[in-house]
């Protein structure tokens, strides 16, 4: 019998999987909304889809993170976090030669 992983939902597209297939968002120590690659941030947490998807522009779009880690959209830097993300995705998944 294999133990089953965690489950967490995408705040953007609300679909439940396993926390190894998320990344998680929590407020950082310089009070700005930041990715928590580890896991280990104290506090709120909010989890991303860590594929390709457009989770971040569903979660801007409906107030999710704000809402989900109780913050205001002042702490919360998309465009920092959509870079971080993408440069996250880059590195999980090669380039093609």
């Amino acid at each position: 019998m294999t133990p089953q992983l965690p489950q967490r939902t995408c705040v953007g597209c609300r679909r439940v999987r396993s926390r190894p297939e998320l990344v998680r968002l929590a407020l950082g120590s310089h009070g700005q909304v930041t990715l928590d690659a580890r896991n280990q941030l104290p506090g709120r947490g909010a989890y991303l889809c860590a594929d390709g998807s457009d989770c971040l522009t569903q979660a801007r779009r409906r107030r999710a993170l704000t809402r989900s880690l109780r913050v205001g959209e002042d702490v919360i830097n998309y465009e920092e976090l959509s870079a971080t993300l993408e440069a996250l995705r880059q590195e999980v998944q090669p380039s093609p030669r």
